[in-house]
């Protein structure tokens, strides 16, 4: 069996509308597999008790513009 290769220690998921219904639970399946997200959201919402809950470490909620390839990329700490 080939195992994945370990991700970067500061690479992030970007989670775009990940203040919406699928978005959430998409956010919960990234942050059960132990990796960290930025949740890019359009406007401002109310947080979910379990995003409040984690480490600034693991989750990062942005009022970001998805079409501004640069702060999308500074949002997640990756090179694109």
């Amino acid at each position: 069996m080939v195992s994945a290769p370990e991700p970067a220690a500061r690479e992030r998921i970007v989670v775009t509308g990940g203040m919406g219904f699928i978005g959430l639970h998409t956010v919960r399946a990234v942050l059960d597999l132990g990796r960290s997200c930025v949740i890019v959201r359009h406007r401002a919402l109310r947080q979910p008790q379990f995003i409040a809950d984690e480490s600034s470490e693991r989750v990062l909620v942005k009022q970001l513009d998805v079409a501004d390839r640069s702060t999308i990329c500074d949002a997640a700490w990756a090179r694109c």
